[in-house]
């Protein structure tokens, strides 16, 4: 059997170890309360990232809305410029038509000049030159006339490209 010094030995030697064991349970209990703080912070941090995260998400939804509006717009304009373009072409057509018929008749004129200068030489042609004339002078009526409609058609097709153009720029200042 122990004696009592062995005894009071071993009752010091298990106080040592269980203030030892006290110290560690409480040194334990701090870190899990330190833990515990953390996954608490965690948990608000994650919080905070999920509403800004659903925040963000709901801008890029509205850029993206925008970016597609811009985008069907873009493709209207693009549609517009391409009518105008086709538009422009006819017109440069008629343009060209128009020059054909000024450079005929300053041919006609041409003409004309060297048939009045065969008038004053020669007095028996006249009546033949004077028949020439007059069909060359109704020629130029017709073309005249075409000349007139074909500006009527372009003013018109300016007028609309015109109010297209006004309408394109009202919506570009406005939207």
């Amino acid at each position: 059997m122990p004696t009592p010094e062995e005894i009071i030995e071993q009752i010091a030697e298990l106080k040592e170890r269980m203030d030892q064991e006290a110290g560690l349970r409480a040194s334990q209990d701090r870190d899990l309360s330190g833990v515990i703080e953390t996954q608490r912070a965690h948990g608000r941090l994650l919080k905070a990232l999920a509403t800004n995260q659903s925040q963000q998400t709901e801008i890029l939804l509205r850029l993206t809305t925008t970016v597609d509006r811009q985008g069907a717009t873009l493709d209207s304009c693009v549609a517009l410029l391409s009518q105008h373009a086709f538009k422009l072409a006819q017109v440069s057509a008629v343009q060209d038509q128009q020059t054909a018929v000024l450079e005929h008749q300053g041919a006609v004129l041409e003409q004309q000049g060297t048939v009045l200068q065969q008038q004053g030489t020669v007095l028996e042609q006249q009546g033949t030159v004077l028949e020439q004339q007059g069909a060359v002078l109704e020629h130029q009526g017709a073309v005249q006339e075409q000349q007139g409609t074909l500006l009527r058609q372009q003013g018109t097709v300016l007028q609309q490209v015109d109010g297209k153009l006004d309408v394109l720029i009202r919506r570009g200042s406005g939207g």
